[in-house]
C-alpha cells in the first residue's frame, strides 16, 4: 500500500483532516498516514518538548527543539507500526 496524505493535513491543516487518505496502488480510501493520527503533538513544558503515541502507548520527553521530538516521532512510527510519515 502507497498511502497519501489527506488533502488537510498535506496542507498542514491537521486539525480539519477526517482520516482518510488515500492508497495509491489500490485506487481507493485508506487510513491518512500523517502522523497527526498516531501521536499527540509534541507539547512544550518549561524548556521541553515531550510526545506520547496515541496507538503505543510510548513516548519521549526532554527534547532540545520540537524538531528532535519531531524526529524521534518520525522513527518511532516507522520502526514500530510500519507508518511512513
Amino acid at each position: 500500500m502507497t498511502a497519501v496524505l489527506s488533502p488537510d493535513c498535506a496542507a498542514g491543516k491537521c486539525t480539519a483532516c477526517p482520516g482518510d487518505g488515500w492508497d495509491a496502488d489500490q485506487d481507493a480510501v485508506a487510513p491518512c498516514p500523517c502522523a497527526c493520527h498516531h501521536v499527540t503533538h509534541s507539547v512544550k513544558t518549561w524548556e521541553s518538548y515531550s510526545w506520547r503515541c496515541k496507538t503505543c502507548g510510548e513516548g519521549g520527553n526532554d527534547y532540545e527543539t520540537k524538531e528532535w521530538a519531531q524526529d524521534d516521532v518520525n522513527q518511532h512510527l516507522g520502526i514500530e507500526h510500519g507508518i511512513k510519515p
